[in-house]
């Protein structure tokens, strides 16, 4: 079973149904310098919603593509982004993986969810 994003707007065109429900397709990853994590997105609809959530102590890297910290934490990657505390949300497509990465040296906790959008 996927868990859809159900994202409207009101008569105003303010958004609204941003809590989200549990998610029936998700991850609970540890990573730590020397093992990233991948997460691959499903493939039975071909939108989804990829929410984010580190341990917030800690600086994580999320990327589209294979990614490598070396020792000054910069990402090989170009695309790659740090999450912030509070958490990220990214668009994400079928097929896709989703890479993350982090200097630390003890295994951190991240959080993925992923939402399908209808198409």
């Amino acid at each position: 079973m996927t868990t859809m994003y159900n994202y409207r707007r009101d008569i105003n065109s303010y958004a609204i149904g941003l809590a989200l429900p549990f998610a029936d397709d998700g991850y609970q990853v540890e990573v730590k310098a020397s093992n990233g994590a991948n997460i691959p997105v499903p493939s039975n609809f071909k939108n989804w919603v990829a929410k984010i959530i580190p341990n917030p102590t800690a600086e994580i890297w999320v990327s589209d593509a294979a990614i490598t910290l070396p020792t000054d934490n910069t990402p090989d990657v170009s695309r790659a982004q740090i999450i912030p505390p509070g958490g990220l949300y990214l668009s994400v497509s079928a097929g896709d993986t989703i890479y993350l990465a982090t200097a630390n040296t003890d295994y951190v906790g991240v959080s993925v969810s992923l939402y399908a959008i209808s198409n």
